[in-house]
């Protein structure tokens, strides 16, 4: 009769992985492959505003949150959920602010420019409209202007240099309006503005944050998780310049 066979007692390696962390792993490396097939991919994001709306939206959210702001007098810029939430949470302000991707390949400018009689309110509303292609420019360029950008004038014929969104659409609402010789008493009281970008992501860190925030939306926690980011960004770069400065780091909030 054959003896049983005695198991033999195997060696313990702690760098063994459990089948649940390999699936991890396997998951993990998936989800990086695909990332990076992602970022390849020329995205349309876009974003609908007034222009009334975002400056009075970003005022009064400056002035609530006054004190607690100014614990951080070297910010780069206002908090996020502030900048971001101006535009609604819309996919383009997200990736605009948190520069999550590469200068955009083509900007698609449309716009509407109300004039209105406000001493007269029965008066009718007066619209004009304003749409625009762009190349390859920089969000910054593409809000303050560039010397260098070529704007296209329709017909074969373009113009060197953009002065800037802002400017632009004025510009042109003005002049449409001395063309029709608009009556006396009408002013530009507020633009309706649709901006859309083909860009793509900077890296798979920027795409998987901005999914995530996009997350944050659909889950009705995207004013406080940005909060939270934005104030941990201001803490790093506050503990930077005090350790530049050779000052002790104390907390700025």
């Amino acid at each position: 009769m054959n003896k049983p066979k005695t198991r033999t007692k195997k060696k313990y390696n702690p760098n063994r992985k459990s089948a649940a962390s390999v699936q991890l792993l396997q998951q993990q490396a998936q989800d990086r492959r695909k990332y990076a097939e992602d970022v390849e991919h020329v995205y349309e994001m876009e974003m609908e505003f007034t222009s009334n709306g975002v400056d009075k939206y970003v005022k009064a959210q400056r002035t609530l949150d006054a004190d607690y702001i100014a614990k951080f007098p070297n910010r780069s810029c206002d908090p996020y959920d502030i900048l971001i939430g101006a535009y609604n949470f819309q996919d383009l302000s997200i990736a605009l602010v948190l520069e999550h991707i590469k200068t955009p390949e083509k900007w698609m400018i449309s716009a509407d420019g109300h004039f209105v009689d406000l001493d007269h309110p029965e008066s009718p509303l007066i619209t004009f409209e304003y749409r625009q292609e762009l190349p390859c420019i920089s969000h910054q360029a593409l809000w303050h202007g560039s010397k260098d950008c070529v704007v296209g004038l329709g017909n074969g014929l373009n113009r060197k240099e953009w002065k800037g969104l802002q400017a632009e659409m004025i510009a042109e609402f003005q002049a449409q309006a001395e063309k029709r010789q608009m009556p006396e008493g009408y002013s530009l009281e507020e633009i309706q503005v649709h901006i859309a970008a083909d860009a793509k992501f900077k890296s798979t860190t920027t795409y998987q944050e901005f999914l995530e925030i996009q997350k944050w939306f659909e889950q009705g926690v995207v004013k406080e998780k940005l909060r939270a980011l934005w104030h941990t960004e201001m803490m790093i770069m506050h503990v930077k310049n005090a350790t530049k400065n050779g000052l002790t780091t104390g907390s700025a909030a």
